[in-house]
């Protein structure tokens, strides 16, 4: 076992490759490796024993200790993200070593080998809390760093299923789908923000939905009767809201629907609070009459 001993350090090196001696000779090489410094050398009988380990617990500790040699002893980052990597489908619950495989990835580029190994674990995950976030990592991966939005939509897609009401993935895929002018996905997808802000009693930012789709609906699909529905959505939720009820004058002009105009102008003039305005809306009353 001492490290002057050439000979029978060169019979242990035999050993490393012979199936039933190799994890014994690994053991007693590895102390001696150790002691020298021999990092490569080290990372050789430690993948050795990775061979003829079973235990999950061992093997995830030969792994780290691979990974730290490969990223602070031979800065390797490819290779310390490789080791990481395998830990992580053993143990995917392991945080420190998420944001370790994640670092790492970012250093290397190998952000298609990271996307990877998040969908191979998704099947082992069972808490639904990291399903959700492996499938929106996932999906930030394609969107942000391979630009694959097929792929990117995809999981956010999946997201949904796991969590529909998760707003990152819903907006996520507004911008998506709005890009693509994939009008009636985006109105589909609209209306779910619109739901998801209404439950949660977000009043402005449902009503902001709403607006779009009406936009949408008017500008882009030239429904007008589809926008007219859309925007007195908004004057359920908000009575007197100034801008849905300018947009719906314009519309009922436009479409030469008077009645809900005069109907839609006496409503207004019921939410005047001051005198001038009132005379305003009255001429504009009798304008259309």
């Amino acid at each position: 076992k001492e490290s002057g001993h050439a000979d029978s350090r060169a019979a242990l090196r035999l050993l490393l490759e012979v199936p039933d001696y190799r994890f014994a000779a690994s053991r007693v090489l590895e102390p001696l490796y150790r002691a020298e410094d021999s990092l490569s050398a080290l990372v050789e009988v430690l993948e050795l024993q990775l061979l003829d380990t079973v235990d999950d617990d061992r093997r995830l500790a030969l792994l780290d200790d691979v990974c730290d040699i490969h990223e602070a002893g031979l800065d390797d980052a490819p290779a310390a993200f490789g080791a990481v990597r395998r830990a992580y489908l053993i143990d995917p619950g392991a945080q420190a070593r998420i944001g370790r495989m994640d670092r790492l990835a970012a250093q290397t580029g190998q952000w298609a080998e990271l996307v990877q190994t998040y969908e191979e674990a998704l099947p082992a995950l069972v808490e639904g809390g990291a399903i959700l976030a492996t499938h929106l990592k996932v999906a930030r991966i394609y969107r942000d760093e391979l630009t694959d939005v097929a792929s990117a939509e995809a999981s956010f897609r999946n997201a949904l299923d796991q969590d529909p009401d998760c707003l990152e993935a819903l907006i996520a895929l507004e911008n998506v789908l709005e890009d693509q002018a994939r009008w009636d996905d985006l109105l589909e997808i609209l209306e779910q923000i619109y739901s998801v802000r209404a439950r949660s009693e977000d009043g402005e930012a449902a009503k902001a939905a709403l607006f779009k789709i009406g936009r949408i609906r008017d500008e882009v699909l030239s429904d007008a009767g589809g926008a007219i529905a859309t925007l007195m959505r908004v004057l359920d939720l908000e009575p007197a809201n100034a801008e849905a009820i300018h947009a719906l004058k314009d519309l009922y002009r436009r479409e030469e629907r008077w009645v809900d105009l005069t109907g839609l102008l006496d409503r207004e003039i019921g939410y005047a609070v001051e005198n001038p305005q009132v005379v305003t809306l009255r001429t504009e009353l009798a304008e259309v009459h």
